[in-house]
């Protein structure tokens, strides 16, 4: 076998590699999903100070924040399911690649409340007041108010989130989840040429990356077209 380094086998590998990529894809789309959620949930606990749960999820967001993930991932995968056996749930029979997004997302969820908690608290105190001596309730200041502000304040950090969650799928393969980083090991393995695979890798994930930021641009530059009111023109 030429063992000499070539550019024509990293492209002939790209297609066998794109083969996973519904399967990173599925998982980088269902983290972001729940991380979405439970950011939500997470901030509005801590912005309004419910009792006993919010320092509950100080602590957990503390937590989250300070271990590294890979340490979360295996910590999912390894002790969830003997904690789901306990409450009679089957957690051994169930596939990894659930553990991995339970993992994820619960990453993007800590991330993403400490933005969304960020972005409500920049909002200026007056506004909220204002709306309550209208008797306007909780619900209709979050949804009138804070959230269409919060949207375009969070929206910057949102985006790092997103471009950073898509590069740490390639950390599923160290659970047994066979993604495209999953598939390159074993393809590295067969072929002896693991330089090649992970070049190959690099570049997939690199135009994945660029498409990412470049489709988070353009829906950053519409939302902000859509605030800007029309006949304006902004100060340069």
């Amino acid at each position: 076998m030429d063992d000499r380094f070539s550019f024509t086998v990293i492209f002939s590998y790209i297609p066998t590699l794109l083969d996973y990529l519904p399967v990173t894809l599925g998982i980088f789309g269902s983290a972001i999903t729940t991380g979405i959620m439970l950011g939500i949930f997470f901030a509005l606990v801590r912005v309004y100070r419910i009792p006993v749960l919010r320092y509950l999820v100080i602590v957990f967001v503390s937590y989250v924040r300070g271990v590294p993930l890979l340490v979360q991932l295996m910590l999912s995968y390894y002790v969830l399911p003997g904690l789901l056996e306990t409450i009679g749930i089957p957690g051994n029979d169930l596939p990894a690649i659930g553990f991995v997004i339970c993992a994820y997302g619960l990453h993007a969820g800590v991330n993403i409340s400490e933005a969304i908690r960020g972005a409500i608290a920049s909002i200026p105190r007056g506004q909220i007041d204002a709306a309550l001596s209208l008797g306007m309730t909780n619900w209709q200041i979050l949804r009138r108010i804070i959230f269409p502000q919060a949207v375009f304040i969070v929206l910057p950090d949102f985006c790092n989130i997103m471009l950073n969650g898509l590069k740490s799928t390639a950390l599923a393969f160290t659970v047994g989840v066979v993604d495209m980083v999953g598939r390159g090991q074993a393809l590295g393995a067969q072929t002896l040429r693991n330089f090649e695979v992970f070049l190959a890798l690099s570049v997939i994930y690199y135009v994945l990356t660029v498409l990412l930021e470049s489709g988070l641009k353009l829906l950053e530059n519409r939302l902000l077209q859509k605030r800007i009111p029309k006949g304006t023109t902004s100060i340069s």
